[in-house]
């Protein structure tokens, strides 16, 4: 078992090296040569794609890798089933928003780019319908590579389309494109793996789908939330600059997250299948925290000597303040290296969800009232410190909880 974390994570986790090493150039390009205004926009524009991408999942993926786990005699009635509900929820998740942004957003930048953004849902739910499968059959070596090539296509054209004077435009179009690459290319990799026979919509399956996968979504959501509606609030309530500041440093902490979101994503089959052994799960509950503290502080010393002098060095003046609001968000890693395999835990337990709902519920509320309070008046410095409070407390409910109801 634990060579089959091990071979699989790595899999993921160098695949995802790369990519963040790629990105980390990227991100200086594009700081470079938009400013931080612009980037600033452009940050919230995926922070508002990156919400709308997990309602209109809704937590099917989840379900899908899940029950395909445990049981892939039924994959194609429940990947065919899964895929037109995703398909359905993307449209009306992409046509509401739109309409919504037009007659609400007085940004004209801010809507266009999001606009062009919220197109990327179609392909996108595609390609993590079938990145689901391959997760749940073990094949994360072909997830690996797909989640790389698609990367790799937004920082090229992403780099092609500035240079031809495209701007900040360029790098959204970028963004669309490489989601239509990663919905084609993932496609025909499972095409090589598996033969999926379709079968007609499901509506009894549909709807079992559905309630199961909801606590999935709304935990989801919440999630995300907690990462990226600090983004929004700034782009808001702030300059463009002061979110392209905080934006920067926060490319930085989401670089790190890579680690434990790897590890995690190979853990949850696992959890979910040894949900009845409690001596494995307490193993691979105590191995994922060790594991989260020992990386976790590691990378927190480098954040926080190494980093700043490296954002300090290489990027505009238009940037000042981004290397003090990292050194402020390298506290909140430990946590985030901590929380993120316990939440994969307490998701394979769907005994536990509607507490496990209420948690994050109680958390994000917590958050949410914290960011409108103080991210208007304090800008990106409250930003960064609201980040590290929630990712503690995230760490220690999830923590307390697990320690009661999972490991008796």
């Amino acid at each position: 078992m634990h060579k089959y974390i091990f071979k699989n994570s790595s899999y993921l986790l160098l695949s995802q090296l790369l990519v963040k090493a790629f990105a980390f150039g990227y991100a200086i390009f594009l700081a470079g040569n938009i400013g931080a205004s612009d980037f600033g926009t452009y940050s919230a524009a995926l922070s508002i794609f990156g919400l709308m991408s997990l309602f209109a999942d809704l937590g099917i993926n989840r379900v899908l890798t899940r029950d395909i786990a445990r049981d892939s005699a039924n994959l194609g009635k429940l990947f065919s089933t899964a895929l037109l509900l995703r398909a359905f929820s993307t449209s009306v998740s992409f046509f509401g928003l739109t309409l919504f942004f037009f007659l609400a957003d007085p940004s004209h930048l801010r809507f266009s780019l999001t606009s062009i953004a919220l197109l990327s849902l179609v392909p996108q739910s595609i390609a993590l319908s079938v990145d689901a499968v391959l997760i749940a059959l073990r094949k994360a070596p072909i997830s690996a590579l797909s989640f790389f090539l698609f990367n790799m296509v937004n920082y090229i054209l992403g780099a092609v389309l500035i240079f031809l004077g495209f701007g900040v435009y360029g790098a959204i179009i970028a963004f669309l494109l490489c989601h239509i690459f990663y919905a084609v290319f993932i496609v025909i990799s499972l095409g090589f793996v598996t033969k999926i026979e379709f079968k007609p919509f499901d509506l009894k399956l549909a709807r079992s789908i559905l309630i199961k996968s909801l606590p999935y979504g709304i935990l989801s959501a919440i999630g995300f939330a907690s990462f990226r509606l600090d983004t929004v609030i700034l782009s808001f309530s702030r300059t463009g600059a002061e979110t392209g500041i905080y934006s920067l440093a926060y490319r930085f902490l989401e670089a790190a997250t890579i680690v434990p979101v790897a590890f995690g994503t190979v853990l949850y089959p696992l959890f979910s299948q040894h949900s009845g052994n409690a001596n494995k799960t307490s193993m691979l509950f105590r191995n994922s925290v060790f594991f989260g503290l020992g990386a976790g502080t590691f990378v927190t010393l480098v954040y926080l000597t190494i980093l700043p002098l490296f954002l300090e060095t290489f990027f505009p003046e238009s940037f000042i303040g981004s290397a003090r609001a990292l050194q402020i968000l390298s506290f909140a890693i430990p946590f985030i290296f901590m929380h993120v395999p316990l939440a994969q835990l307490l998701l394979s337990r769907e005994e536990l969800l509607k507490q496990v709902l209420l948690i994050y519920l109680f958390v994000f509320g917590i958050n949410l009232a914290l960011m409108l309070a103080f991210i208007p008046k304090f800008g990106f410095i409250a930003a960064a410190w609201i980040t590290v409070i929630t990712e503690v407390m995230t760490y220690v409910t999830f923590l307390v909880f697990i320690k009661k109801k999972v490991l008796l």
